[in-house]
């Protein structure tokens, strides 16, 4: 799974998913123009499909390519990164049996699964576009530890410091 051969330079990564979206953008025939979803329905690898987002909330430089379901623009279907989509499913499991219980994000590739956890499942899936709310992608330094069940992340919490500007555009404190 990704978060267990994730491996390498967050930034040549993202090199890689640039320039895997520049190629999509020219129709490139270098590239595969169907990902298919758990469940065997095909999505066509279109880019007005595939959007780049901020991975940390205090770097807007550091982005993921997303795959989106051309019927609902803001379901996350995949994760492009090592030179593949992967599935949000298969984005939070590992095949790692250490990897059980509440665990601190440590490595890059856990930085993934906690963007993923926070952003896409907790954030856009379990979201309506009715909803006020939404869920901030963590910052790069933020403590946080992730709960692995059964080869999988199914939770996770961040530590806030007291008095931390949690949404600035609405000026929220969250206190401790």
């Amino acid at each position: 799974y990704l978060v267990d051969t994730l491996a390498g330079d967050p930034e040549v990564l993202q090199v890689d998913a640039e320039t895997y979206y520049e190629k999509l953008l020219k129709k490139s025939s270098s590239i595969q123009d169907v990902f298919s979803i758990p469940g065997g329905e095909k999505v066509k690898l279109e880019d007005s499909c595939v959007c780049f987002v901020p991975l940390y909330r205090n770097n807007p430089t550091c982005k993921m390519l997303l795959l989106t379901d051309p019927k609902d623009k803001e379901t996350v279907l995949a994760v492009y990164l090592n030179r593949c989509w992967w599935p949000v499913e298969d984005v939070v499991k590992t095949a790692d049996p250490s990897r059980d219980g509440l665990i601190s994000v440590q490595t890059f590739g856990e930085r993934i699964v906690l963007f993923v956890l926070n952003c896409i499942i907790f954030g856009m899936l379990e979201g309506s576009a009715a909803d006020d709310a939404f869920f901030l992608p963590h910052s790069a330094t933020e403590c946080a530890k992730i709960l692995w069940r059964n080869g999988e992340a199914v939770a996770f919490y961040s530590v806030k410091m007291k008095g931390k500007v949690i949404l600035e555009t609405h000026f929220h404190w969250f206190l401790i």
